[in-house]
């Protein structure tokens, strides 16, 4: 998969003296080359509210959020740049001190045992869109930031896990296991500037927190 970058390069004039050049004035924009998401219309108009009485022990923690055109409805990383802008939440899975040490070089880093492996229930639950809008989630691993994540981030770090092809159901549920640490989930639709309304659902074994990454100006 290859991944492009355009932007701004030095280009002569015709018939200008050899040492004076004009630059081309161009709007730089992270696009996959490959359509590496895809769509299935396969909807599925039903919400079951009965997934949230889990094992016991367990809890859950909701947001709401919503994708507005032109603001926050990016769509999906077929144009990152347009993806960064959809709503990211921020998890934080199992107790601090089961979180990887990012004061050591990443090479320095022991690998997860396998039985500290936390099951996690992730739903996205769409309100009002009619028909279901075409939806998605993915989630990324960080190392110790709690901020959005930005366009060059997603052309080089691959999600920890997503949900697969976007449909267009209305609620959207996924079983995960994830190690303890910091991730960062981000809500999409297939096409950007649909405007929707949406619930994001996180059920999981305390201790754990989740909540919305607001831009710096919203905070």
């Amino acid at each position: 998969m290859g991944c492009g970058i355009s932007s701004g390069h030095p280009t002569a004039t015709e018939n200008a003296a050899p040492n004076h050049l004009t630059y081309s004035q161009r709007k730089t924009r992270i696009i996959q080359e490959e359509e590496v998401d895809v769509c299935v219309n396969d909807e599925y108009d039903v919400v079951d509210t009965e997934w949230a009485n889990g094992p016991e022990g367990y809890e859950v923690i909701e947001e709401t959020d919503e994708w507005i055109p032109g603001v926050s409805a990016g769509g999906s990383r077929n144009d990152l740049e347009l993806f960064a802008t959809n709503p990211q939440f921020i998890l934080s899975l199992g107790p601090a001190e089961k979180h990887p040490d990012t004061s050591l070089h990443p090479y320095l880093v022991q690998p997860p045992d396998k039985e500290d492996s936390i099951p996690v229930s992730i739903c996205l639950v769409q309100h009002g869109s009619e028909p279901p809008l075409h939806v998605a989630f993915f989630i990324y691993k960080v190392d110790g930031r709690n901020e959005r994540l930005s366009p060059e981030y997603f052309l080089v770090v691959p999600p920890e896990a997503d949900t697969g092809a976007f449909v267009n159901w209305r609620q959207l549920r996924h079983d995960f296991n994830l190690y303890p640490g910091l991730y960062v989930l981000v809500a999409a639709t297939f096409r950007p500037h649909r405007q929707g309304r949406f619930t994001l659902s996180v059920q999981a074994k305390p201790p754990f927190s989740f909540g919305q990454l607001l831009e710096i100006n919203d905070i």
